[in-house]
C-alpha cells in the first residue's frame, strides 16, 4: 500500500513540474510548490507566490476532497494574475476564471471544497484562514452589460475599476 501511495505522489510531482516551470521564477519552481491533480490551464496569465516560505505542494489545485463530485480536477482560465500569499487547496470539479484586467489574491491557508466557481473580472481578495464549502460561487461580474436608456449606451458588465470583492480579511476597529 505504501508503494502505491509513493508512486501516486511521484506521478503528481512529475505532472506538476511543467506548470511550476512555466509560471514561477526558477528559485520557486525547483521547490514544486504547485501540485496539480487532473488540472487544465487555459490562458496566458501570471501566477505569483508572495510568501516567505515556499515549499513542495503548498498550493494543491484539483485535490480530490469530496466523493460526491466526479474527479474532474480543476479548470483554470487565467488571462490576468493569481497571487498566492501562502498555502491553498482547491478541490476537484472546480473552475477559476481570471479576466485580462483581473487579479485574484488568495491569502494563506485557504481551503476550498469541491465544485467551486471563482470568476474574477477586476479584483477579488480572499484573506487568510478561509474555508469555502461545496458549490460556492464568487463573481465580480454579471457578464452582461445593461443598457442605459437615458444616455443610449451600454454600462459595463463589471463594477468600476476601484471596486473589489474582499472576503475574510482581518480588520481592527479603531
Amino acid at each position: 500500500m505504501k508503494i502505491l501511495q509513493k508512486l501516486k505522489y511521484y506521478i503528481l510531482i512529475i505532472r506538476s513540474i511543467p506548470i511550476n516551470i512555466k509560471y514561477l521564477p526558477f528559485n520557486q519552481a525547483i521547490k514544486i510548490p504547485i501540485f496539480l491533480t487532473n488540472s487544465k490551464f487555459i490562458g496566458k496569465g501570471r501566477i505569483v507566490i508572495e510568501s516567505n516560505e515556499v515549499y513542495r505542494g503548498m498550493i494543491n489545485l484539483g485535490a480530490y476532497l469530496c466523493p460526491k463530485y466526479p474527479r474532474k480536477g480543476i479548470t483554470i482560465e487565467n488571462n490576468g494574475c493569481i497571487v498566492f500569499k501562502g498555502a491553498c487547496t482547491i478541490g476537484n470539479n472546480s473552475f477559476i476564471s481570471i479576466g485580462k484586467r483581473g487579479t485574484l489574491i488568495v491569502g494563506d491557508n485557504l481551503v476550498v471544497n469541491s465544485s467551486v466557481n471563482i470568476i474574477c473580472a477586476r479584483k477579488i481578495v480572499i484573506g487568510k484562514n478561509n474555508l469555502f464549502g461545496w458549490e460556492t460561487t464568487i463573481m465580480d461580474t454579471s457578464f452582461h452589460p445593461l443598457y442605459d436608456r437615458e444616455n443610449h449606451s451600454f454600462l459595463p458588465a463589471t463594477a468600476p475599476s476601484l471596486s473589489v470583492i474582499i472576503i475574510g480579511l482581518e480588520c481592527k476597529l479603531l
